[in-house]
């Protein structure tokens, strides 16, 4: 089902159009005019959720703007964008909850051989839980963007609070060289096991591992798990840039990386006892490859979930799915109460 949505402009412009960042979002994306009036009318999905900006051209000069008669914004690492959804897309339950039992976040400095020099950890922790108590860890790649574009630090006091899953900790990580770390090297791997965990594990009880990323940070997360199985729970991969062919945002030397691993990781998944929540947006340029790697890794596992999304590559769509996986992989109904 889908659902007819118009969208307005007024001003003196040559042209304007919409931009999405969504290589899949197939409909028109020129505004039609009729003097200083330019409109637009798109039929979504029901559910779905889009993050877009209005570009205006005068004068042979283009300009992005956030909808300026659209109050809806999201940030992301490099702003703002307006957000339009369907008359059926509902955010998580938890996004306007105040938890019970706020956790607190402080900062580790850890120094890593494998990586060079110091590396900073954010160690989330659990409201009224003792550090000497073991818990579940949660390695969180790309951390701070978590915190700041998807209130994963929300997310996770709520669902503790309501006792929708179990206490949990999480390190959130940052990476110096995204594109070196996060293509499934082996010395980013082996920081986090080998240097980041026994830093750790001196402050709280550790148990049993998970990791979560997306984008690249799913490859990294991906990439860890399947580098000591026996010590993981499982991994919330979203969007994950699980490329196998050549893709417009990476080289050679990266894509050459991430194929070989991924070709490796199907060939020989990780056991059927990990939980693993998988989910890309239909919009995306990844979704194809997300398809392929869902099909193998659901093969004979015990707790394996596949979302697809009417949505793109953005925080947003990420934030979404954020309870629903560490529900799968930590035990819960991710519904609330």
């Amino acid at each position: 089902m889908s659902s007819p949505i118009r969208l307005e402009y007024v001003g003196h412009a040559d042209n304007v159009r919409l931009a999405t960042w969504m290589p899949r979002f197939d409909l028109d994306r020129e505004f039609a005019h009729n003097g200083r009036h330019w409109t637009l009318d798109l039929d979504l999905p029901e559910t779905a959720r889009i993050e877009y900006r209005i570009e205006v051209e005068r004068d042979g000069r283009w300009d992005s703007m956030l909808d300026p008669l659209n109050p809806r914004t999201a940030t992301n690492p490099f702003g703002h964008n307006s957000v339009l959804s369907g008359p059926d897309y509902v955010e998580p339950w938890w996004v306007e909850k105040t938890p019970i039992t706020p956790g607190s976040i402080t900062e580790l400095r850890v120094a890593s051989e494998r990586l060079g020099g110091r590396r900073s950890i954010r160690l989330y922790r659990p409201g009224g839980v003792e550090d000497a108590r073991d818990l579940p860890l949660l390695y969180v790649f790309d951390g701070d963007d978590f915190l700041n574009h998807a209130q994963i630090a929300r997310c996770f006091d709520v669902l503790i609070s309501e006792e929708v899953v179990p206490p949990f900790r999480a390190a959130l990580s940052n990476p110096r060289r995204r594109h070196v770390e996060y293509t499934a090297s082996d010395d980013h791997a082996a920081c986090m096991l080998d240097e980041i965990l026994p830093y750790v594990r001196r402050r709280v009880g550790v148990t049993k591992l998970a990791a979560m990323g997306a984008s690249l940070g799913a490859v990294a997360a991906w990439k860890m798990m399947a580098s000591r199985p026996d010590s993981f729970a499982g991994a919330v991969l979203m969007s994950g840039t699980f490329a196998r062919t050549p893709h417009p945002e990476l080289d050679q030397q990266m894509l050459s990386a991430i194929e070989t691993f991924v070709d490796d990781a199907l060939d020989d998944p990780v056991p059927p006892a990990l939980a693993i929540h998988q989910s890309c947006g239909r919009y995306e340029s990844l979704i194809d490859w997300n398809r392929e790697v869902a099909a193998v890794l659901a093969r004979g596992r015990e707790r394996f979930a596949y979302a697809e999304t009417w949505t793109g590559h953005d925080w947003g769509a990420w934030r979404d799915q954020i309870a629903k996986g560490l529900t799968l992989v930590f035990g819960g109904d991710g519904e609330g109460p």
